[in-house]
């Protein structure tokens, strides 16, 4: 099974942080025998100009878009498997780091820790920082679809997660 790993972040200036979780991504990419790809400023370009404009200032909304257009155009390419993972994602157990689909997609889960009164409050989450795409799965087209169609009849700039996690959550729920 042939799967492409994507990753993207800015061309310069990056935290050191940053390189230490791309590298990690890397190489348990190459680990598993998948290949990996990592495009700086240019990865925006895969949203439309117009999608651009709309949303100019807001780089998550943009980004939410670009990586779907990124995926889709890997698996046109004849990739079986797809895989996005966020710049800031670090691997540090690469060997228990597996990713599945179940019906063509998959959709990363993580758990937000917060204050609560007098202690701590755990909340399960969807989100969109591990993403997981095989050809012919119906949740791709459709999540590229309505991020363009919210944005375009969103008045005003967008919000930074309107087509990301609260999306992906508002489907999930």
């Amino acid at each position: 099974m042939r799967t492409v790993v994507l990753q993207s972040y800015r061309d310069v200036d990056r935290p050191p942080w940053i390189d230490r979780c791309l590298s990690s991504a890397q190489a348990w990419a190459h680990r598993r025998g998948f290949e990996h790809r990592f495009e700086g400023d240019a990865f925006f370009d895969r949203a439309p100009a117009w999608y651009r404009e709309k949303a100019a200032g807001r780089p998550m909304v943009v980004a939410d878009l670009a990586r779907l257009r990124w995926a889709q155009a890997a698996l046109a390419e004849g990739a079986d498997r797809v895989v996005w993972l966020d710049a800031d994602v670090l691997v540090f157990a690469p060997e228990r780091l597996t990713l599945r689909a179940q019906d063509g997609y998959g959709l990363g889960r993580e758990v937000w820790v917060q204050p609560a009164g007098r202690g701590w409050k755990a909340r399960a989450k969807i989100h969109n920082a591990v993403l997981v795409f095989e050809p012919g799965n119906p949740l791709l087209d459709f999540y590229a679809h309505a991020c363009e169609r919210l944005v375009a009849r969103y008045a005003g700039t967008p919000p930074p997660h309107l087509v990301g996690p609260r999306l992906l959550g508002t489907l999930h729920n």
